[in-house]
């Protein structure tokens, strides 16, 4: 993860490592708008996914009262 070589970008398409590493680049201005697009969009898509699961498990009733 903390290496001097610059990442990949397939790097950038993994939810919670791509957000760290232009964070690093951001700080260190180096980041470029395809890194920060695909980050954004990795970052939509994982959000909007895991809001439809929480939606579709707390549909039920009884999870929410056993």
């Amino acid at each position: 993860m903390f290496t001097n070589q610059e990442p990949s970008t397939g790097a950038f398409c993994i939810p919670l490592y791509n957000s760290a590493i232009v964070l690093k680049n951001i700080l260190s201005h180096e980041v470029t708008a395809l890194q920060y697009v695909l980050t954004l969009t990795t970052t939509l898509i994982c959000g909007a996914v895991l809001t439809g699961v929480i939606v579709k498990a707390f549909d039920r009733e009884t999870i929410m009262a056993p």
